[in-house]
């Protein structure tokens, strides 16, 4: 989690968009964002495992917040 941090604070301080093909620490974000508000609404997306997603989110589909770490956590 450290070693991606930097890129979570990216997100934050932009758009709150990552695509990632890490999902083991997108897991572990995600679990986070129940402690962590600034997290909720960071939306992560692997482009191998979720192809649609990533295809929405460069779309700028509105229809995200499936794939936010604050969706992602209530599956954990």
């Amino acid at each position: 989690m450290i070693k991606d941090l930097l890129l979570v604070e990216a997100a934050i301080a932009t758009d709150e968009r990552i695509i990632a093909l890490d999902d083991k620490v997108k897991t572990l974000f995600g679990a986070e964002s129940r402690e962590i508000p600034e997290l909720r609404t960071i939306i992560w997306i692997n482009p191998v495992t979720n192809p649609a997603g990533t295809l929405a989110l460069l779309k700028g589909e509105a229809s995200l917040r499936q794939w936010t770490l604050a969706a992602m956590s209530k599956d954990i």
